[in-house]
């Protein structure tokens, strides 16, 4: 992001979302706390000059986004109608943002995608069940889902899933 590596993390005592930033990976500035607090770990990343955070608030579970033009202030506030036990996802590919999550009530896989990380698409709901947030990856122009499994016999489960329509 503009140069340089921005971490964020849930601070283990006050459970508020946390950043630092470096532009070489070993000196790293001043933790930056924010009021936000979260029960799992957020997620970071950056779509064209703006960082997106997203994580499931402490108080309700209840997905929330919010945009930063320099790592340290964040606004525009998205608060989703939408809950989840587990930490979500946040993927940013080609000008689009994949937000994706455990539902609440069934463990079923769940995903949003925006071009700004204010206006959000249509929810696309998958079959599959997982015990724990999902993660998003891309191989090629195909977006790569990783989660795991309900099942005990299969833990770790993939599936190449096209978004785009």
């Amino acid at each position: 992001f503009k140069n340089a590596l921005v971490l964020a993390w849930r601070g283990v005592e006050s459970n508020r979302i946390t950043l630092m930033r470096s532009t070489d990976g070993v000196s790293w500035g001043q933790k930056v706390p924010l009021v936000e607090t979260t029960t799992s770990s957020p997620a970071l990343p950056s779509l064209g000059s703006r960082l997106l955070l997203a994580w499931r608030e402490a108080a309700t579970d209840r997905l929330i986004v919010q945009r930063s033009s320099n790592a340290r202030t964040f606004s525009d506030k998205v608060s989703f109608e939408e809950f989840t036990s587990a930490r979500p996802c946040l993927h940013a590919h080609n000008g689009r943002a994949y937000l994706a999550w455990r539902g609440w009530e069934d463990g079923s896989l769940q995903v949003l995608d925006s071009s700004n990380g204010t206006k959000w698409g249509k929810k696309v709901v998958l079959r599959e069940a997982s015990v724990d947030g999902p993660a998003l990856g891309m191989l090629g122009d195909d977006r790569v889902w990783s989660w795991t499994g309900a099942e005990v016999q299969q833990p770790l489960q993939t599936l190449l899933l096209d978004l785009r329509g």
